[in-house]
């Protein structure tokens, strides 16, 4: 969605400051939100539902020592690598991390990674605008396709379950 805002940027629909303005601060946002959660919640909640993931409290005072080590770059690293920026948030708030270290390094993170994508959109100018609509063409045809298969699967999930009433009686 970045590199695709960098592309709007490029062509002269959107403006720089509000889309990057935008960008981090819904990041900032979301970041903030899993901290939170972390901090509120997350000890609870990996007592709670963790023996179904396979998290003990062996493994969190595993994490909480790395963390308190090295963690809190991958609040900085962790949002060029998909899935880690949405964990390390609430990681922190579980590892009890200070909001202001916690801020100075998602925040940054946050930053960094709004305007490299911003920047790869913007500087692959018209290149990034043809393979952004190809990819959402892509995807509208893929789930277009993909709700087809399940509405074939489950009419004749339906006609499979009456004929087999019809057979019973």
């Amino acid at each position: 969605m970045l590199t695709f805002a960098g592309c709007l940027i490029y062509k002269r629909h959107f403006h720089i400051v509000p889309t990057l303005a935008a960008a981090v601060l819904g990041s900032v946002c979301g970041i903030s939100v899993s901290y939170y959660l972390g901090r509120t919640l997350g000890i609870s909640i990996v007592r709670r539902y963790g023996q179904w993931y396979h998290i003990t409290e062996e493994r969190m005072s595993r994490v909480h020592a790395w963390f308190d080590r090295t963690g809190r770059w991958s609040l900085l690293v962790g949002y060029f690598i998909p899935g880690v920026r949405h964990l390390a948030g609430f990681v922190s708030g579980t590892s009890i991390l200070r909001f202001r270290e916690f801020a100075l390094f998602a925040y940054t993170g946050a930053f960094v990674w709004s305007v490299t994508f911003v920047a790869i959109g913007y500087y692959s100018g018209k290149e990034s605008c043809s393979t952004t609509r190809t990819i959402h063409r892509d995807i509208v045809v893929g789930a277009v396709l993909a709700a087809i298969m399940v509405l074939v699967y489950l009419f004749l999930l339906k006609n499979r379950v009456g004929r087999n009433d019809d057979i019973r009686d």
